[in-house]
């Protein structure tokens, strides 16, 4: 039978594991050896589910509805292929950079639900000015970013790195995809930054260890 993802869920076939982003509540859940049972295609929000009891739990855990007619797809990223350069730690770091980081985690990011959170990152993305997708600027900002992390509270938290160097890139009016993956045995979720097919914030080898579930 078709069935359609909630509105605020997400999800992603990690080989035969089902992983689901509740993006209202912030939270993961993982559904292993389910690939024979159902279809997601990459991107989609359709799906297809063969186990009526599978269907059953993911109705009652408010996953997944019944279909109803056409629903917007999944804007996921295409793989990354580049990494912002780095320079090393040891260099003088940007002062001004790290206050503005630290303002920024202090004013939007403590106290903020994962909704609120990814809400506001796609408004900000929204209102980028005429710079919109600048690879040159957005890789200078990160190299800086990167620079001043070990001054910079909570920089070991991917979650809020990267809210905070996406808010830093909106100021200059700068926009960049926030993107969230998933692997499975061990789980992990994970997020970045990235701008067409450069990451930001991380190395490709790292992120492309993860299925990416939501792009904001």
């Amino acid at each position: 039978m078709s069935y359609s993802l909630s509105h605020h869920v997400h999800a992603a076939l990690r080989g035969e594991d089902l992983v689901v982003l509740d993006a209202a509540a912030g939270r993961y859940a993982c559904v292993p050896a389910v690939g024979d049972s159902l279809r997601l295609a990459d991107g989609s929000r359709a799906l297809e589910i063969l186990d009526d009891d599978l269907a059953a739990a993911l109705m009652d855990a408010g996953f997944v509805r019944l279909f109803e007619g056409p629903s917007l797809a999944e804007d996921l990223p295409g793989p990354v292929e580049r990494e912002a350069r780095r320079h090393p730690h040891g260099a003088r770091p940007d002062v001004r950079l790290i206050a503005e980081a630290v303002k920024v985690g202090a004013s939007q990011f403590h106290g903020r639900t994962f909704s609120q959170l990814t809400t506001a990152a796609a408004g900000r993305n929204g209102r980028a000015g005429a710079r919109g997708v600048d690879l040159a600027l957005a890789a200078d900002l990160a190299a800086a970013f990167y620079q001043a992390l070990p001054w910079i509270p909570f920089q070991g938290d991917c979650l809020y790195r990267s809210f905070v160097l996406q808010a830093l890139l909106a100021q200059r009016d700068l926009s960049a995809t926030w993107v969230f993956g998933v692997q499975t045995w061990p789980f992990e979720a994970h997020c970045w930054l990235q701008v067409e097919d450069m990451v930001l914030d991380d190395t490709c080898d790292h992120v492309r260890g993860f299925t990416p579930i939501l792009a904001v």
